[in-house]
């Protein structure tokens, strides 16, 4: 379920879905929309994520946090119960970067 969420956050993979989405709702889609770096792989991404994700959760830490992962941050965000919620990078793209 989680890798589902993260793909939203992958730039491979959002660019399988640009061509569905209506010009402008893409527009504003990316306004507010961050990803991890596009050069990571989708493995690198999953060991950031797990990375950042473990090493809060071992200090049982919940909420929103930024953790540093191969220079860049990477935001999780950990449900009051200790599980993962959510996790993006801090990579804004535009439209061309998808075209």
């Amino acid at each position: 379920m989680i890798l589902l969420h993260l793909s939203k956050h992958i730039a491979s993979d959002f660019c399988k879905q640009v061509e569905h989405i209506p010009k402008e709702t893409l527009i504003a889609k990316l306004k507010k929309h961050s990803f991890f770096n596009p050069s990571w792989s989708k493995e690198e991404i999953i060991e950031g994520v797990a990375e950042a994700y473990n090493f809060f959760k071992n200090k049982g830490l919940t909420g929103s946090h930024l953790y540093k992962f191969k220079g860049e941050h990477i935001k999780v965000f950990i449900k009051a119960d200790g599980t993962l919620d959510t996790a993006f990078g801090s990579h804004l793209l535009n439209l061309d970067y998808f075209l």
